[in-house]
C-alpha cells in the first residue's frame, strides 16, 4: 500500500526516523497531537532499511484511537482521532534490507492532547 496523505493544519510534523550505529533514532520524543483529530507521519531516512506493515505498534490502542492509513518501506501513516488527553507508548521497529541482525526496536510516546 503506497503511503500518501494530505496534511491537516493540527497534525504534528513528520517523525524522522535515522538508524545509528545499529540503533533507530527519532527526532520528536515525545510527539505532542494538540487538539482534534490529526495523521502521525513516520518518514524513515536511512537507506538500507525498511518499514514492514507492522512498523508501528501502538500500546493500548483498541482501534478506535489509532488506525493505519498507509504504508510503504520509507513511510508510515497512522489516523488519531485524538479523542482525549492520554499517553501512548508504541514501538518502532525496521529491517535491514541485507538480512538480520536488525536493529533493536525503540519505545517512544505519543501525547494526545485532546
Amino acid at each position: 500500500m503506497a503511503a500518501t496523505h494530505t496534511p491537516k493544519p493540527n497534525d504534528p510534523d513528520p517523525i524522522k526516523v535515522k538508524i545509528k550505529r545499529g540503533l533507530i533514532y527519532i527526532d520528536q520524543e515525545p510527539t505532542y497531537v494538540w487538539e482534534g483529530a490529526a495523521t502521525i507521519t513516520w518518514k524513515l531516512q536511512t537507506p538500507g532499511y525498511s518499514f514492514t506493515h507492522n512498523s508501528i505498534s501502538i500500546q493500548g490502542n483498541s482501534g478506535q484511537v489509532f488506525t493505519q492509513a498507509s504504508w510503504d518501506a520509507t513511510t508510515q501513516v497512522w489516523n488519531n482521532s485524538n479523542p482525549g488527553a492520554a499517553n501512548f507508548k508504541y514501538t518502532i521497529s525496521v529491517v535491514s534490507d541485507s538480512g538480520p541482525p536488525n536493529p533493536p526496536s525503540l519505545d517512544p510516546t505519543i501525547g494526545n492532547q485532546g
